[in-house]
């Protein structure tokens, strides 16, 4: 019995069917298939039944369930043991954001992290763009990845905070509580590149309301997109966490049919692979997050209906 069909067994168990599982596994449906037949044949029991389009367990599976859960656990416990031995607090965690969250974010946790850890080693930042950010991670490139998706796609995984796209400048200079994107219609604009997700979430409300974008200057230095919107040049188009603190008092959401917002979410491939530094650093960063949202929820007035 090797550790890849206990991975099996739990991958099955969890969706229900050989197909789920074997892309969860990042196999083929037929090797995982032989997995499961070799797994049964060494424990001398059936463990799944046809059910429709999956698969259920049997009796004797869910009595080893439990067994499976323990087994699993207490390896990873071996695992970590075995790196933090080997490796000690060498290894630095390798974590991939867009630079905005440093200062947002990463900043503040890594002064918790040193004061927590001093063992741990400085981490190596890899600055990612949203269409290599998944690769980066899947590949082994990075322990850890702070990436925006709008529900929880993956178990491995964590939110942070949520970021809004916003606009300052001309076209958002009469406060209020949002800026639709017809507001946007032909005004010269300054924000991200095409790749971006402010530039997609832009362009998707844009094309939703049938709104022309007029784009005169493309940068991921928002210290370059404010400056041009304050000579009145433009109006910069931007995200929440790319804001200094006088230009976050100028901004205004933008919004379409719904308020151009997504959640950041912290992810990492799985337990094991990760370094006691990219473990220590993971735990901090979602002690961090989730203190904030406390605090946002807390500061948040509550809404009376009105007599």
């Amino acid at each position: 019995m090797e550790l890849r069909h206990l991975r099996a067994l739990e991958a099955v168990l969890a969706t229900g069917s050989f197909t789920a599982a074997a892309a969860a596994r990042h196999v083929s449906q037929p090797a995982l298939w032989a997995q499961i037949k070799e797994l049964e044949a060494e424990l001398g029991l059936k463990l799944f039944l046809r059910s429709g389009r999956g698969v259920a367990p049997t009796a004797a599976c869910l009595a080893l369930r439990p067994r499976l859960d323990v087994a699993l656990r207490e390896l990873g416990d071996f695992r970590r043991a075995a790196t933090e031995i080997r490796d000690g607090w060498d290894a630095p965690a390798r974590i991939a954001c867009a630079p905005s969250h440093v200062s947002r974010f990463l900043a503040g946790c890594l002064r918790a992290l040193v004061d927590r850890e001093p063992r741990s080693p400085f981490p190596v930042i890899v600055p990612v763009t949203t269409q290599t950010a998944i690769e980066t991670l899947e590949s082994g490139g990075v322990d850890l990845l702070v990436e925006p998706r709008s529900k929880r796609a993956r178990r491995d995984a964590a939110p942070l905070y949520p970021v809004r796209v916003v606009a300052v400048g001309h076209a958002a200079r009469a406060k209020s509580a949002a800026l639709h994107v017809r507001a946007l219609d032909g005004v010269p604009l300054a924000t991200m590149p095409s790749d971006s997700l402010v530039r997609r979430m832009l362009g998707d409300a844009a094309a939703a309301a049938d709104v022309r974008l007029r784009v005169v200057h493309e940068s991921r230095d928002a210290a370059a997109l404010l400056a041009l919107a304050r000579e009145g040049l433009c109006t910069a188009v931007l995200a929440d966490e790319m804001l200094d603190e006088g230009a976050a008092e100028r901004a205004v959401p933008l919004a379409g049919r719904r308020a151009l917002a997504v959640e950041l979410w912290l992810a990492w491939r799985n337990e094991e692979a990760l370094s006691p530094a990219a473990r220590a650093l993971r735990d901090v960063m979602i002690e961090r997050a989730a203190a904030r949202r406390a605090a946002t929820g807390a500061r948040r007035p509550s809404r009376r209906r009105r007599a």
